[in-house]
């Protein structure tokens, strides 16, 4: 959902965006009122100059944000940025009543981003834990293979040493076998 500032205008006509003047999006992503886009001749947005359809302009759905200009110039104060941040760190702690978070959005927002990023280390350390413990079942399957080869050679090597003393000894009967017959 995009949150138009109260000061948010149209960069053509300076009108501040509301119910009856919604912002507009065009194809390079560039954001007008639909009066003044239907207006341009050519149809090239004002700011990048990239061609737009007229048929393809998209009405921007908003919602005002919550805090009025008064609320945000007080919110925007160097003590109530101060209160907000004491709030986030004693919330973030434990101990402090849900009726006192709930006066505050900008104290809810920050707890809920304190929260999810809590949520994010725990997965990583989770995450790690598994891979380390993955790393060491591979090496023990990556020396139990290296074990199977060292005998596979050794079987190999008896293989063909046993199969050149057999050579040898047919060789011997098969001449034994000669000289008897002859």
């Amino acid at each position: 959902m995009l949150v138009v500032h109260p000061d948010s205008c149209c960069d053509i006509c300076n009108e501040s965006y509301d119910s009856k003047r919604a912002p507009h999006a065009i194809a390079c992503g560039h954001i007008f009122c639909c009066d003044c886009l239907q207006k341009c001749t050519p149809s090239h947005c004002p700011v990048c100059r990239g061609v737009y359809r007229k048929e393809k302009i998209k009405k921007l759905h908003v919602e005002t944000t919550i805090m009025g200009r008064d609320e945000i110039s007080r919110a925007s104060s160097p003590s109530a940025i101060a209160e907000h941040l004491q709030m986030v760190a004693m919330v973030s702690g434990e101990g402090v009543l849900d009726v006192e978070v709930e006066k505050s959005q900008p104290v809810r927002l920050a707890l809920e981003s304190v929260k999810r990023a809590r949520k994010l280390q725990q997965d990583i350390e989770t995450a790690r834990t598994e891979r380390l413990a993955t790393e060491r079942k591979l090496d023990r399957v990556l020396d139990d293979v290296r074990r199977a080869k060292l005998v596979e050679d050794g079987l190999l090597q008896s293989n063909s040493e046993t199969l050149q003393q057999v050579k040898g000894i047919c060789q011997a009967c098969s001449y034994a076998h000669t000289q008897f017959v002859a």
